[in-house]
């Protein structure tokens, strides 16, 4: 009774816009398949951080309108790195140890 059936486990992940507005992404966190005697198996490769796991079946990848995948928005930008003042920030004089 085996399928050819292939499965995903993921894992609805909630998070806020910019713009305040919330959306859920999807976190792939495994596969499955189906037995020769019909029962599920999942194979994980991560575990949900909520405890919440979604099995469905696996599409293939829908390019967006405009070109690329859907992904999730990028985490904001770093910000720029500091001056360097020196050994801890404790003056120029780098050859000098603060204790």
């Amino acid at each position: 009774m085996a399928s050819n059936k292939k499965y995903e486990a993921v894992c609805p992940v909630e998070y806020q816009t910019p713009q305040g507005e919330k959306k859920t992404k999807w976190v792939k966190c495994g596969t499955g398949y189906v037995t020769q005697k019909g029962s599920l198996m999942i194979f994980l490769d991560a575990l949900p951080v909520n405890g919440k796991l979604v099995i469905r079946e696996r599409q293939p990848y829908q390019p967006r309108e405009g070109g690329g995948y859907a992904a999730p928005p990028s985490p904001p930008s770093p910000p720029p790195p500091q001056e360097n003042t020196g050994f801890g920030g404790y003056g120029d004089n780098d050859d000098v140890a603060p204790f």
